[in-house]
Order: structure tokens, then C-alpha cells, then sequence
């Protein structure tokens, strides 16, 4: 045998060591990376506890609007059909319009200075009110109301035909825009 090493045996020798350094690396990372898929698997499980905990409340809500929106549209064909006489709130006294002689109400601004108002209400989603939504609302054939609610609150609505439940409003507009005897009086002279 030669003293002298071939070039096969210097690779061979340089392969192992890197071998050699390699499963030290892999011994030095191994509790670690063993620590660090502990975690990860706990902070899944955690996660997955969590998303199964949202969905039961999404479903709970979901179930919950769709109650409201059934109960919504069964009281709007009731309503349509003329089985449920809807009064006015308390806060509105009936009255008569000294100029067209019409039926309205009485309503009560949150300034507390009576204001008339027509005695049919409207529903629609409230919304707060602006020159450019109203115009992109009545470009998409949507009507935008303006009135008084129960409380006295001035409310702009848009007026759909199923409105969402969570910003649906009933409105009494305002008797002085649909007044006939004023709005005449008012071209006449």
C-alpha cells in the first residue's frame, strides 16, 4: 500500500467528514425544531378551537337574522294585505291640514316644535345623507326620502323593497312636500 493517499480517498475522507458535520448540525437543530412543531401544533389546535367557536356564532347569527328577516316579511305582507292596522306612535297626534284639509299627523322634532307629517309611513335603510349619494342613489332608480321618525329624529332613507333589517327605519315624511293646496298656492301668485 502507498502512503500516498489517491484523489478518490481525499473525496471519500471529505464526504464523510461533511457527513459527519452534517448529522451534528441535525442533532444540535433537532430539540429545537421538535420544540418549535410542539408550538405550531398547539397554536393549530388553538386556532382550530377558536374557528370552530366563530362559526357556532356566525351560524347563531345567521339563524338570528334570518328569524328577523322572516318575521320582517311576514309582517310586510300583513301589513300589505291590510291584516295588522298599524297605529301611529304615541308621539303623534292626528290632526287635518288647514290648507289641503288632508288627514296628517303631529309629530315632535327633537327641538321639541310640532312639525306635520303625512300619516303613511315609508320604510327604507337609513343612510346619512349627502348630496352625491342621493344623486348616485336616484341615478340607480333608488328613492331617497327625507322625514321624521317616532323619536323626533330627522332621518334620510333609501327606499328599497326589502330593506336590511339592521338599518331599516319607518319614516313619516314631511306633509308641507306633498301639501296640494300649498304647493299650487305656491305657483299662483
Amino acid at each position: 500500500m502507498s502512503k500516498d493517499r489517491s484523489e478518490k480517498d481525499i473525496l471519500d475522507e471529505l464526504r464523510h467528514e461533511r457527513i459527519i458535520e452534517h448529522e451534528e448540525q441535525i442533532r444540535r437543530e433537532y430539540p429545537r425544531l421538535v420544540e418549535e412543531n410542539k408550538k405550531l401544533k398547539a397554536r393549530v389546535a388553538d386556532l382550530d378551537r377558536s374557528l370552530k367557536a366563530c362559526s357556532k356564532e356566525l351560524l347563531d347569527v345567521r339563524g338570528a337574522v334570518a328569524d328577523m328577516s322572516r318575521e320582517l316579511n311576514a309582517l310586510r305582507r300583513k301589513l300589505a294585505t291590510g291584516q295588522v292596522a298599524v297605529d301611529p306612535p304615541r308621539k303623534f297626534t292626528a290632526g287635518v291640514c288647514r290648507d289641503c284639509h288632508e288627514r296628517i299627523l303631529w309629530g315632535t322634532t327633537r327641538a321639541g316644535k310640532n312639525i306635520p307629517l303625512q300619516p303613511k309611513s315609508i320604510v327604507g335603510e337609513m343612510i346619512e345623507w349627502n348630496r352625491e349619494l342621493e344623486a348616485e342613489l336616484t341615478a340607480r332608480g333608488i328613492q331617497v326620502r327625507r322625514g321624521y321618525d317616532e323619536l323626533g329624529d330627522q332621518v334620510t332613507i333609501a327606499v328599497t323593497e326589502t330593506p336590511n333589517p339592521l338599518f331599516a327605519r319607518v319614516v313619516y315624511p314631511v306633509h308641507f312636500s306633498s301639501c296640494a293646496a300649498r304647493n299650487l298656492s305656491s305657483f299662483g301668485g
